[in-house]
C-alpha cells in the first residue's frame, strides 16, 4: 500500500521541519555528486601540462602519461579524452625540433612508443639518483643522461619553453637507431609488452603513413608567391635544424653521433 505524506501536524516545530527537508535533499543529491567524483576517467585537472621542471620530473611524467596512452590506444586510432590528454603531455616531454615531419601524428606516436620500449628494457635508476628540482637549483644542471645509454634529458636554452627539461632533440631524432640496438633485450618486470608492434600494425597507423608519404611526394605549392615562399622556408628550416644538431652532436665530448650518422643526416637534409 502506498502512503502519501500529509501536511505537518500543528505540533511540528520549524526546526524539525527544516532538518527533515535537509536530510531529504542530502539523500537525493549526495549519490549524484559521488557518482561524478568516482566516474571512470574523471580528471580534475584536464589542462595541466607535463611536469618538465627537472630530469626526474620529465622522466616520471613521461612514464605515467605513456602508460595511460598505451592503455587507451585503439586499433582504429580513436582516443578517449583522458587518453588524448596523456598523449599531448607525453609529446610535451620530447624535443622534436630535429625530427623530420614531427608534426605528423604517426611520427610523434612512433617516437613516444619507441622511447617507452627502450625504457621498458633497461633498469631505471631510483628517483634519488635522478636530478630533481633541488639538484637543478643547487648545481645549475643543464642535462642528465640515463646511465649506460645515450638517452639524454636536456634543458631548453631558448624559445617559449626555455628552462624546461625535455628528452633531447638528438635523442628523439635517433630513437629508431637506439631501439634497433636494444630491442633484443628482455622486458623489465611490469612492462607493457608489444605496445609498439600492436600500434604499428593498426589500420590507423597504415593510413597515417600513407598520407604522410603522399604529402612528402607532393610538390611545393607554387600557385602563388606566398605559398611558394612558405614551402621554400619550411624546407630550408628543416634542413638547417638537422644540420645544426648533427654538427653539435659531432662537436660534443664524447661525440653523440658518428661521422656515418652525420652523413646520413646530411642526406636527409638535402632531400
Amino acid at each position: 500500500m502506498i502512503r502519501t505524506v500529509g501536511p505537518p501536524s500543528a505540533g511540528c516545530s520549524p526546526a524539525v521541519l527544516y532538518f527533515a527537508v535537509f536530510l531529504l535533499a542530502l539523500a537525493l543529491f549526495a549519490p549524484r555528486a559521488g557518482a561524478q567524483d568516482t566516474q571512470a576517467g574523471f580528471d580534475p585537472h584536464p589542462l595541466r601540462p607535463a611536469d618538465t621542471s627537472s630530469p626526474r620530473d620529465t622522466l616520471r611524467s613521461f612514464l605515467a602519461d605513456v602508460e595511460v596512452l598505451v592503455g587507451g590506444l585503439g586499433r582504429d586510432g580513436e582516443l578517449a579524452p583522458a587518453t588524448a590528454r596523456a598523449y599531448l603531455r607525453a609529446v610535451e616531454t620530447l624535443d622534436l625540433s630535429a625530427t623530420p615531419h614531427s608534426d605528423a601524428w604517426d611520427v610523434r606516436t612512433e617516437r613516444i612508443l619507441k622511447l617507452k620500449e627502450l625504457l621498458d628494457r633497461i633498469e631505471l635508476p631510483p628517483d634519488s639518483a635522478i636530478p630533481g628540482d633541488a639538484e637543478v637549483a643547487e648545481s645549475a644542471i643543464e642535462q642528465w643522461t640515463l646511465p649506460g645509454t645515450r638517452i639524454t634529458i636536456a634543458r631548453l636554452r631558448e624559445g617559449p619553453r626555455a628552462g624546461e627539461f625535455l628528452f633531447s632533440a638528438d635523442t628523439v631524432q635517433r630513437l629508431h637507431r637506439l631501439y634497433a640496438h636494444a630491442k633484443h633485450l628482455p622486458y623489465q618486470s611490469a612492462a607493457t609488452v608489444g605496445a609498439l608492434e600492436q600500434w604499428a600494425n593498426s589500420q590507423a597507423t597504415r593510413k597515417a603513413g600513407e598520407s604522410r608519404v603522399h604529402d612528402r611526394l607532393k610538390p611545393v605549392d607554387t600557385s602563388n608567391p606566398r605559398s611558394t615562399l612558405e614551402g621554400f622556408l619550411d624546407s630550408v628550416n628543416r634542413a638547417y635544424l638537422l644540420v645544426m644538431h648533427a654538427d653539435a652532436a659531432l662537436q660534443a665530448t664524447p661525440p653523440a653521433m658518428t661521422a656515418k650518422e652525420a652523413k646520413e643526416t646530411g642526406i636527409v637534409a638535402s632531400n
